[in-house]
């Protein structure tokens, strides 16, 4: 477990620290198969320090003092739907290859609606509604952390038809001689702004 979290930790610019606990790993496991990615961009328009205060965030019925962020009046790909009662924004990383996407419910408390329709079709709707337009945007610093274990990875993988994995697999090509399945996925996913 200490190898692999320590493998993870400097992959991942020790953002992702513990992603294994004790007891995962057991007299049972045959193979731990693990992946790390860590993107570290930066903002083509950089949120500029002083431009940085303290402000209320409301979110649903509670308000929080949080450090906003503030970019300056320039051009904005920016999205509209006044059927799903939300804004979003896609703010480019500097090279322009990859993007932030953020989505705004008009309600304070409309999080829940509006991430209820945000499926593929929705988000492809949004990409290829983006417009430029002339505007600021001001978003608090977070960061959030997520971990998925278990039955809902499992339950996730099987929805999208991965099945046999988990079942009757057949992995000889790097097992031999043994009967394996996938007992288990584990996922964890920090985002810090």
């Amino acid at each position: 477990v200490g190898v692999i979290n320590t493998w993870v930790s400097n992959n991942t610019g020790e953002m992702i620290k513990d992603l294994l606990h004790e007891g995962d790993i057991t007299a049972d496991t045959r193979m731990v198969l693990v992946n790390a990615i860590h993107f570290d961009g930066e903002w083509a328009f950089e949120f500029e320090a002083n431009n940085t205060s303290d402000a209320e965030f409301k979110t649903g019925d509670a308000v929080m003092n949080v450090k906003m962020m503030h970019l300056g009046a320039h051009m904005i790909s920016y999205y509209r739907s006044e059927d799903n009662k939300y804004q979003a924004a896609a703010m480019d990383y500097k090279g322009g290859q990859f993007a932030m996407m953020i989505v705004l419910p008009d309600d304070v408390d409309g999080i829940k609606a509006v991430s209820s329709t945000l499926n593929a079709a929705e988000i492809r709707k949004i990409q290829e509604g983006l417009a430029m337009q002339h505007g600021t945007i001001s978003m608090p610093k977070f960061k959030i952390e997520t971990e998925i274990d278990g039955e809902t990875n499992v339950a996730a993988f099987k929805s999208l038809g991965m099945v046999k994995a988990f079942e009757d697999a057949d992995f000889s090509d790097m097992i031999s001689n043994q009967s394996v399945a996938i007992s288990k996925i584990i996922h964890k996913a920090v985002i810090e702004v």
